[in-house]
Parts: structure tokens; sequence; C-alpha cells
């Protein structure tokens, strides 16, 4: 009878704790009440009940044998609870190692699938630089070869030497070109376009790849090398984030400046989400921007909450 009312008792005890705080926290989250009383429950929920009776009957018994001996009897109980809460808390540090592991795994191949896009976008920039400076001076060599071909095999000696300087010219705007190029890419992290002539690449990309309408806005404002970097880093992260987990119609990318200063913004209409539920050392996309924005000594600020979209604004210091 006493096992049978102390269950009764603690089932109902848990019982009206879950259910406010699952109501209170799914209202807060928008998350789902039975994601919650997981959260609640922990990874396991019958090694986490298991662990609940355990201790209950481990309680009756110790009544039972502080009735019979007293506190003689009690304190024999000490080692085996001892016991008990050691392995207890070893299995609470066990799930949180698995956690924590599975958190860097995730981090790990995030970072990964980030690399890989950056070097997907420096190939991008590159292939651009090469496509308009640097082709169309090689085509121009490659027709005035073509024209002093037909001119030797004609024998129009007089035109060659007519059409020699025009080749040669070619050739040099050729040469400058590329040495140009080269230029640029060792100047400039973001290669021969700048920041603005990245961003719009980056725009172009994204647009060719969703639906989404992107509007792209970019003042006259320079920086460091490194500050340009880590703006458009900054700038790429808030679109993509907006893109794909934000289910945004329309995105502003704006890039201005004042007072030495460097300001990238990125307002998008999507879903917004709740600042203080977001656990940034699982979802560092934010802890990483703000970590480049502050690695410059600039600031890093953002406002959303839901249904009403997300504003990022990162504002660095140009020089």
């Amino acid at each position: 009878m006493v096992l049978a009312m102390a269950a009764a008792a603690y089932a109902t005890d848990f019982s009206v704790n879950a259910l406010l705080v699952a109501t209170r926290t799914a209202v807060r989250t928008r998350r789902t009440p039975w994601e919650v009383f997981l959260g609640i429950v922990g990874d396991s929920p019958l090694q986490n009940a298991a662990e609940h009776v355990c201790f209950g009957l481990a309680a009756a018994l110790i009544g039972t044998v502080y009735v019979a001996e007293g506190t003689w009897g009690l304190a024999a109980f000490v080692v085996p609870v001892l016991l008990s809460r050691q392995m207890f808390a070893h299995g609470r540090r066990l799930s949180d190692a698995e956690r924590v592991i599975e958190q860097k795994n995730q981090t790990i191949v995030s970072v990964s699938r980030q690399i890989e896009d950056e070097r997907r976008e420096e190939r991008l920039t590159v292939a651009a630089g090469l496509h308009d400076e640097v082709l169309p001076p090689l085509y121009q060599v490659h027709l005035m070869g073509q024209v002093l071909r037909q001119e030797l095999a004609s024998g129009r000696l007089l035109e060659l030497e007519e059409d020699l300087p025009s080749l040669l010219l070619a050739t040099e705007y050729a040469s400058e070109a590329m040495r140009s190029l080269i230029r640029d890419l060792r100047k400039s992290s973001l290669g021969p376009s700048g920041l603005a002539g990245t961003l719009e690449l980056l725009v172009r990309s994204v647009q060719a790849e969703s639906n989404v309408g992107v509007r792209l806005e970019v003042a006259d404002v320079r920086g460091l090398p490194l500050v340009e970097l880590l703006a458009y880093q900054v700038a790429r992260e808030a679109l993509r984030n907006a893109v794909r987990h934000a289910s945004a119609s329309n995105i502003l990318v704006s890039v201005s400046g004042e007072k030495g200063l460097m300001r990238v913004t990125v307002r998008d209409d999507g879903i917004g989400f709740e600042r203080s539920m977001v656990d940034e050392e699982s979802h560092f996309g934010l802890q990483l921007m703000r970590d480049r924005t502050e690695s410059v000594g600039g600031t890093f600020h953002v406002a959303s909450s839901p249904d009403r979209g997300t504003l990022v604004v990162a504002t660095f210091p140009a020089e």
C-alpha cells in the first residue's frame, strides 16, 4: 500500500511539473510540448524513470530499517546511497560528454562545408577576373595572329608590316592585364573585384540557387584587406542563414560607411527566432560572425523575434 501511494504521489508530482514546464517553454520557443518533455526527461526516458524508481525503493527500505533499528540502521544505508549517487552523477557526465562530442562533430562538419564554400567562391572570383580582364586581350592576340598568317600565306608583306604593331600592342595589353590581375589578387583577399564585386557575385549565386529576392546596396567605402574580407564573410554567413533557415522571401544586403567605419547590414522578412532560446555553442553561426567582427575591434548586433524577421548589423573600423 505504501509503494502504491508513493508511486501515485510521485506520478502526480512529476506530471504536474512536466505539464507546466512543457507548456510554458513550448509557448516561448514555438516547439512542440513533446520535444520539451523529452528535454526534461533526458536522452533516455526509460533510464530516467528507472533511476527514480530505484531511488524511491531505496527510500522505502531506508524508512523501514529506520523504524526497526533506529539511527544505526539508517547509517548502514549511507554507503549504498553514496554509491548510487556516484553512479548517477557518472551517467550524467557521460551523457554530457556524448552531447559535447556530437556538437563538436557538427561544428567540424559545418566548418568543413564553409571552407569548401570559401574555396569555391575564390575560384569563382579568379575565374571572373580571368574572363573579364585577361581573355579579351588574348583573343585580340589570337585574331591578329590569324591575320598575320593569312598575310604571310598570300605574300602581302606591306600589310604584314602594318598589322605587326597591332599584334605587339595586343600582346602588351594581354601581358598587362595578367600582371594587373595577379597584383590585385596579392593586394586584396577578395580578388580584383574587391568587396562590392565579390558581394555581387555572391548575390547572383544565391539568387541562382534559390527563389529568394536579394537586393544589394554597396556604398563606395574601402578598408584594409583584412577588414573587407571579414565584412564579406559576415555578410555571406548572414545571407545564407536567411536563405537556409529563415524561409525569407526578401533579403537586403547593404554596406555603408561613416567616420572611419564600415557597416554591414543584412535584413530579412523570414520567420525570425527567439534570441534567448538559441544555444550559440551548438548553433555557432552567430558566434562565428560575432568573433570575426570583434577580432578587429568591431561590434556585432542581432535583432530578431518570431514572425518579424531578422536584422544583422556588423560594424568594422575601416582601418
